[in-house]
Formats: structure tokens, sequence, C-alpha cells
């Protein structure tokens, strides 16, 4: 799920950057993804689609940041999206140019409780109309490969709302498992998930 986070970079984001923009302009994505569909990198084109869906009450629900999601925030995220620790793709489809949904790679805070480290994966499917079809599936597979094969990253971790069965499952579906629970607050239950690199 989409979420605001400003954690900035304790290395080179630029890197990140190149990566992202290597996986997206050399389509490296296209074995995975529906062929109606392409990533994007996120930017000024994509913020009234992300306002609109962030507080859609349905999609708010699953988020640990429970605030409105405003254009004042979304703008003040893109001015500093070259100095935070994440990538965002946008899902398009390359006929209308009309995006799916947001998959995005965000480093976890170094202030944790539980010592946990690393990077992060959330997804948040916008278009409800095209749900159920498997895209999202193919979407977070092909984030997967940019962070195990691109990044070559040995572990990725993923967060989801205990009651959110979609989401826990197709998780289970793309092989991660759950290794722990964590209380966002009021009561709130996050459940935490893990998938290992198996390239290596």
């Amino acid at each position: 799920m989409y979420e605001l986070v400003l954690y900035y970079m304790t290395n080179d984001k630029n890197n990140l950057i190149d990566a992202a923009t290597n996986f997206v302009n050399n389509n490296k994505a296209s074995k995975f993804l529906d062929p109606n569909y392409a990533f994007e990198i996120i930017d000024e084109r994509h913020t009234k689609y992300i306002l609109k869906w962030r507080n859609k009450p349905n999609i708010m629900t699953w988020m640990i940041l429970q605030d409105e999601f405003t254009e004042t925030l979304q703008n003040e995220f893109l001015k500093n999206y070259r100095v935070l620790d994440r990538i965002d793709f946008i899902l398009v489809n390359k006929q209308t140019r009309e995006p799916y949904g947001s998959f995005h790679l965000t480093r976890l805070p170094s202030n944790r409780s539980d010592g946990l480290c690393g990077y992060e994966i959330g997804k948040l499917v916008g278009n409800e109309k095209q749900r159920k079809k498997g895209i999202a599936y193919n979407a977070t597979r092909a984030l997967l490969s940019f962070v195990f094969e691109e990044l070559k990253l040995d572990v990725v971790y993923a967060r989801t709302k205990f009651d959110n069965k979609v989401n826990f499952r197709l998780n289970e579906k793309l092989g991660f498992t759950s290794i722990g629970k964590e209380d966002v607050g009021n009561g709130r239950i996050f459940i935490i998930m893990e998938l290992k690199n198996n390239l290596r």
C-alpha cells in the first residue's frame, strides 16, 4: 500500500534511480507484466490518481497512516523524491495511459524496536474495475525482479494489516512467510512478512 514515508538516504539514491530508470526504459518488467501494462516512475502526472486512490475509505483502512492525503503532501513528497530511500513504480495501461496502481520499494526506518532493517515492498491497486485479474500479482512479481535481479538484495519485507486477507494471500502466493506482528497504534495490528532471494 502507498504511504508517504520520508526516510532519507543513507547511501546514493542516484544508484537506485538509475537502476529503476534502466529497468523501466529497457522494459525489463515486461516478462512479468500483463502485455497491456507498463511501469513508469512516479511523477506529477500521477498525483491526481494517487490522491483519489489514497483517500478512498476502502483503501485507507488498510494503510498504516490514517490521515487524509493532500496535494500539498504529495507535492512535498515529489519535491524531495530524489533524496528519499524509495522507488515508486506506477503501473499504467499502455493504450489509455490510465494508471492502475502503485508498486513501491521503501527502506524500513532504522529506529524500529524489533531491529528489523532493510527494505519493504508496498502496493496499492487503485483501479478497482481491473481487480481480480492477476494484474497486481504480475506487477508485484515485476517489482520483486527489480529487488532481487537488479538491486541484488538478499531479503525484502512486506507489512499487511492482519485482516487484509486478499493482500496476505497474495503475498503468500509470491512466497512471503510471516515472521512477526507489529502494533502501529490504536490497536491496529500488521503482519510482518519476509521473502528471501532464492536466486543466490
